[in-house]
């Protein structure tokens, strides 16, 4: 699929779960803008059926840890509302696999969705 991204570039792109996999990554590096954020990984993730946003947040070594309503904020005003993540997880790492890429099924059991 070609794409143009909300900076104008035009890119291949392709779907992972119904979203584009060039969101998630421009969703991603907007999470990292954040001062107290060291990294970030967003996935679509399963909730009751429905897919969900879920960004996988590690805080920035000596920093305080953001909160969630700290980082939707941020991300208002650099987002449109359907690429927020429903959710943020904060892990102390991203976990790997043995190649080094991240282990996305790790990640997927973690997930954790506030009550509605």
């Amino acid at each position: 699929m070609i794409a143009k991204t909300s900076s104008g570039k035009i890119q291949r792109r392709a779907c992972r779960s119904g979203f584009i996999k060039g969101e998630l990554e421009e969703i991603e590096r907007a999470i990292r803008e954040h001062e107290n954020v060291a990294e970030a990984i967003v996935l679509a993730a399963e909730d009751g059926g429905d897919k969900k946003l879920v960004a996988y947040v590690v805080a920035a070594r000596d920093a305080e840890r953001a909160t969630p309503g700290e980082l939707r904020q941020f991300l208002s005003g650099k987002l449109p509302a359907y690429m927020m993540p429903a959710s943020f997880t904060f892990i102390d790492a991203i976990p790997l696999m043995p190649n080094g890429k991240t282990d996305r099924r790790a990640l997927l059991n973690l997930a954790q969705f506030p009550d509605p």
